[in-house]
């Protein structure tokens, strides 16, 4: 990444830390699937998940794309870590919403009911996840992805809103 837009970075003294700096306000989130991460990508930059649950992107600050160029191989990995992230969610909830029946079976020492029960509950999960809308990396970003580079992972977690079309080659 190549990031820019700090507005303490005006006249800004020898070894200040920088990067934190904005205008004090902030853009909602603009999330296009035609715009991605590629090499080139010009992104909003943000804070982080847990005090920003929203991604609204910062009112000044961006960033530039550079990555890696990635093999097939470690797209399919990626696209499978998102799926377990699914999975997870679907087996919290289904377990959340059964907590106080399986408390009461373990309260009871009815380990067979109880063992039942899990075995139901997972593969209820299994069906669910199954039939469920999977995450996957679409072919233009695959091939992207597997020429050119750039940084997949942080596809509809951050605005992109422009691209580098001359001038990005460093040697």
């Amino acid at each position: 990444m190549i990031q820019g837009g700090d507005p303490d970075s005006k006249n800004a003294e020898a070894g200040k830390r920088l990067g934190n700096g904005g205008p004090g306000y902030k853009i909602p989130a603009e999330f296009n699937p035609k715009l991605f991460h590629k090499k080139g990508a010009l992104a909003a930059a943000r804070e982080p998940d847990r005090s920003n649950p929203e991604k609204a992107s910062s009112g000044s600050q961006f960033y530039i794309v550079q990555g890696e160029v990635y093999s097939p191989g470690y797209l399919d990995t990626l696209e499978m870590k998102m799926n377990q992230g699914l999975q997870q969610q679907l087996l919290k909830q289904y377990f959340d919403e059964s907590k106080d029946e399986l408390m009461n079976l373990r309260k009871e020492g009815d380990q067979e009911t109880f063992n039942i029960r899990v075995s139901e509950i997972r593969e209820k999960v299994d069906s669910v996840f199954q039939a469920a809308d999977k995450k996957t990396i679409p072919a233009e970003r695959r091939e992207a992805y597997t020429t050119i580079g750039g940084y997949p992972s942080l596809d509809g977690a951050y605005t992109v809103f422009g691209e580098v079309v001359e001038g990005l080659e460093i040697d």
